[in-house]
C-alpha cells in the first residue's frame, strides 16, 4: 500500500485525492501516442473513479466514510498497477 492512502482524516484523503489525481493526469499525459488505446481508456476510467471519490470527499461525515474512500483508493492504485506493469512503461 503506499503510504499517502493509509486511514486519515477527511481533509488529509482530499488532498490525498487530489495529488492521486494529478498523478494519473501526469501519466496520463506523458504517455500520449506511445501507448496502446487500452492503456489510455484504463487511465481516464482511473482518473474517473478519483473524482467521483473527489465528490464524496466533500459529504464524509464519519471514520466509516473515510474507511470506505480508503477501500476504493485501494482498487484504483491496483487498477493503476497492473495497468503500467500490462504495457511495460518504466518510470
Amino acid at each position: 500500500m503506499v503510504p499517502f492512502l493509509s486511514k486519515k482524516s477527511s481533509t488529509q484523503v482530499q488532498s490525498d485525492i487530489a495529488n492521486l489525481q494529478n498523478l494519473v493526469s501526469s501519466v496520463q499525459g506523458s504517455i500520449g501516442a506511445r501507448v496502446d488505446t487500452a492503456l489510455a481508456n484504463g487511465l481516464a476510467d482511473i482518473n474517473a473513479s478519483i473524482n467521483a471519490l473527489e465528490a464524496q470527499v466533500g459529504n464524509i461525515a464519519s471514520a466509516e466514510d473515510v474507511d470506505a474512500i480508503n477501500s476504493s483508493s485501494d482498487g484504483i492504485e491496483a487498477d493503476l498497477d497492473d495497468l503500467l506493469a500490462s504495457n511495460n512503461i518504466f518510470w
